[in-house]
């Protein structure tokens, strides 16, 4: 276990080997048997409901979602680029 009783800052030097057992965990309440009994595409859109679920509860969250979700749109936006630019024509 790492321990520094002294310092109080973290810099990320450990990672966790079970964090998206845990995010599923705390989202579904499934044990760890449970979730390991899971089929993987169960498994997994538990474990992305359940970072979207952690990213909605704080605002700062919420913005990487929204940004996220920008990233991810593939046809543009026309009624917003009208708005911008105007009409074609």
């Amino acid at each position: 276990m790492p321990r520094c009783p002294d310092d109080d800052t973290y810099e990320g030097h450990y990672n966790l080997n079970y964090l998206e057992e845990k995010l599923v965990f705390d989202y579904t309440g499934f044990n760890f048997n449970q979730i390991y009994e899971l089929d993987i595409f169960t498994y997994q859109a538990l474990l992305r409901d359940a970072v979207i679920y952690k990213y909605m509860e704080t605002a700062e969250g919420q913005k990487y979602l929204n940004k996220c979700w920008i990233l991810e749109q593939t046809k543009p936006d026309r009624a917003k680029l009208r708005e911008r630019f105007g009409k074609e024509g």
